[in-house]
């Protein structure tokens, strides 16, 4: 469990009581703490009740199928707001052939009794959209440091987006909006909170 000493235990603490604990920690931070908790490192848990909108990319590198699978791609599948459209998986083990029989599996006769033209692109593949996205941020990345001296290296990074300390108010504050830019862009690209299996 997180904040405590496990060689001084409360004895009446129980490993599972401990691991129940640590689970619901877990999930709290990385839902409603983002900032405390940007990934989050699962094995076998986690893959039913538990609802993340947030999360954004899904990091498969171990053998799934059927529900399991399933289950795991629905991490990064839900909508969040006005700021995620979809969800990345990062695909390690070759899965998709196994997600294409999972998702046929589980979404036959979803759509039954509806007209065609209704149901026409809720499930699709958006690896163009995914692809697109990337080139526009990192156009946007590549044009907010154009301005970064030769020969482009840490230094010369960090003297761009944080300048000298203490010149004027103004001239931090430049570097403030400077910095949020760059930050909001990475945060982007990386797609805030990630899940990996």
């Amino acid at each position: 469990m997180l904040g405590l000493d496990p060689d001084h235990l409360p004895e009446k603490l129980s490993i599972q009581k401990r691991v129940e604990d640590f689970e619901a920690e877990a999930k709290e931070k990385f839902i409603n703490e983002p900032e405390n908790m940007k990934l989050l490192i699962v094995v076998d848990k986690l893959l039913t009740g538990f609802d993340a909108p947030p999360c954004t990319y899904l990091y498969m590198d171990k053998k799934m199928q059927d529900h399991g699978l399933f289950q795991a791609i629905c991490r990064v599948n839900r909508l969040d707001g006005d700021t995620k459209e979809f969800g990345f998986i990062v695909d390690y083990k070759q899965l998709f052939g196994n997600l294409k029989a999972a998702m046929d599996k589980y979404t036959s006769g979803a759509f039954e009794g509806y007209d065609p033209e209704d149901v026409e692109g809720l499930i699709k593949d958006r690896s163009e959209e995914a692809i697109k996205h990337f080139k526009e941020v990192y156009e946007e990345l590549e044009e907010l440091c154009e301005g970064v001296e030769a020969p482009q290296e840490d230094l010369q990074y960090v003297h761009y987006f944080c300048g000298e300390a203490g010149m004027s108010e103004d001239v931090d504050e430049i570097y403030v909006r400077l910095r949020g830019k760059l930050y909001r862009l990475v945060n982007i690209a990386a797609g805030g909170r990630i899940y990996l299996f």
